[in-house]
């Protein structure tokens, strides 16, 4: 696998790999500003506020570039529920001020890009000369598939923003019109079922949901195997033994 990695590593720049690149940038224009140990002092929200606010100076125009690049994405990014970069740019400070707090020296230095020689001559397998020429017109394909595949996801993840602002303004307007508790349960409706609670005020399918939000927590932590050979197990017995005992807590019944 470290071989795979390092033949394709070496192909045109991938989108994620300028996301960490893109934070590198705004911790040195943090650190090497005069708000570096006032940053560093301030909770998550205090430093947000003083990123976006225009006494930080050069800062904010290098924190408005990474959001207006990146502010779509975050952790679990394909999940509607999660709220991206800019939308909660808190989650994001415990990190940032821990990239100003190391030295620069200690920064990610850009890796100078491989020619396909110098990776198959670094790679530990052992190569014939037929395999050798093989890899040296395939390597290249696969380094711009890579970058293609990174680009299709981040156009994905750019969609899925936009449906998750159109849902969080429907579940505002639902919450206003007391056809919801609360703007989150919007996540626990299929679409069809939004359609029909929009005509119906159904009170059944309030309940449904408010049953699927109380369950997520168990199902969440359901965890499967990396690689799976055979028919699908859900988990081991301790997993079992802990997801029970959330179900339990929660009031859910096993499924």
């Amino acid at each position: 696998m470290s071989d795979l990695a390092c033949l394709m590593s070496g192909g045109p720049n991938a989108v994620s790999g300028d996301v960490p690149a893109s934070l590198d940038r705004l911790a040195a224009a943090i650190r090497s500003s005069a708000h570096a140990r006032r940053f560093l002092d301030l909770n998550s929200t205090d430093a947000v506020k003083l990123l976006d606010s225009e006494q930080s100076g050069e800062i904010k125009s290098v924190y408005d570039d990474f959001l207006n690049k990146h502010g779509h994405r975050c952790v679990g990014e394909l999940e509607l529920r999660e709220k991206p970069w800019r939308s909660n740019p808190e989650q994001l400070m415990s990190t940032l001020q821990a990239m100003v707090r190391q030295d620069a020296s200690a920064q990610r230095k850009k890796k100078p890009a491989m020619s396909v020689d110098d990776a198959l001559n670094t790679i530990t397998s052992p190569l014939t000369p037929i395999t050798r020429r093989i890899l040296k017109w395939l390597v290249p394909i696969g380094q711009i598939n890579v970058s293609q595949r990174e680009a299709t996801k981040n156009c994905v993840v750019l969609q899925m923003d936009k449906m998750r602002q159109g849902y969080t303004r429907l579940a505002q307007l639902m919450v206003s019109q007391t056809r919801i508790p609360d703007a989150d349960l919007i996540f626990f409706f299929t679409h069809d079922e939004l359609g029909e609670l929009l005509r119906t005020r159904s009170a059944k399918l309030v309940r449904k949901a408010q049953r699927r939000r109380k369950m997520f927590p168990a199902l969440r932590a359901i965890k499967f195997p990396e690689f799976q050979l055979r028919l699908f197990q859900r988990q081991s017995k301790t997993s079992q033994k802990k997801r029970r005992t959330i179900m339990y807590r929660t009031g859910c019944k096993e499924p």
